[in-house]
């Protein structure tokens, strides 16, 4: 998709691509917030994060050094080989850009099964990281330590309910893991589901989020 939809030569990247990458008619645009998902978004997801990253800022460029506007007021369409402004303001689609962000912080919340993953995929030049974490049943304010060993979430607030952990993936490190929520050892042990690759699986003991204010994943 990076190759084809967003080659060196375009200035924002091509809903539609030629299988040189180039645009396939005049009237191809570029969409601004399915553009930073799939061709930010993804390589994010799939352990590209420079690559990732670096389309992103190729877009944000687009907006702000070659149109000069604002980057919280989204327009939809862009011209993707002079990187021009087309249509469309406020669109609905702005917030879709949120995903990008789980991607870069690889996290998913499983609300009946009570499963909590956090699989970072940030690249070492954004280490160690400190910034929010929005799900629809708590916030809370994430931690990751430079060499990645030590992972802390702070639960800021909560919506409607109790939630409950049961389960955690995280990404795979040597040594093994110890769970603590507010410095109390939570027992654990890893299961067999998604233990491929990158991330490591375990169950735990109930983590009741309403009593309970940090959760803290360290290995060592």
């Amino acid at each position: 998709m990076l190759r084809l939809n967003y080659h060196p030569r375009l200035k924002f990247p091509a809903n539609e691509a030629t299988p040189e990458g180039k645009m396939s008619c005049r009237r191809m645009w570029g969409w601004l917030p399915h553009g930073r998902i799939y061709l930010g978004g993804t390589p994010i997801l799939f352990g590209m994060a420079a690559d990732g990253l670096q389309a992103l800022e190729r877009m944000e460029k687009a907006v702000m050094e070659i149109n000069h506007d604002n980057r919280w007021d989204q327009r939809l369409f862009f011209e993707p080989d002079t990187g021009k402004e087309r249509w469309g303001r406020f669109y609905m689609t702005a917030p879709a850009t949120w995903y990008v962000y789980q991607a870069l912080l690889g996290y998913r919340w499983d609300q009946p099964a009570g499963w909590l993953s956090l699989v970072p995929n940030l690249p070492d030049s954004l280490l160690p990281f400190a910034g929010p974490l929005f799900l629809p049943d708590f916030w809370a304010w994430l931690t990751i330590s430079r060499d990645r060993t030590r992972v802390s979430l702070k639960v800021i607030k909560r919506f409607g309910g109790s939630p409950v952990i049961r389960k955690l993936s995280v990404r795979r490190q040597p040594g093994n893991l110890v769970i603590m929520t507010d410095n109390r050892v939570v027992p654990a042990q890893a299961t067999a589901s998604r233990q491929e690759g990158i991330e490591a699986c375990y169950t735990c003991a109930p983590i009741d989020l309403g009593n309970i204010s940090t959760i803290t994943l360290e290995f060592g």
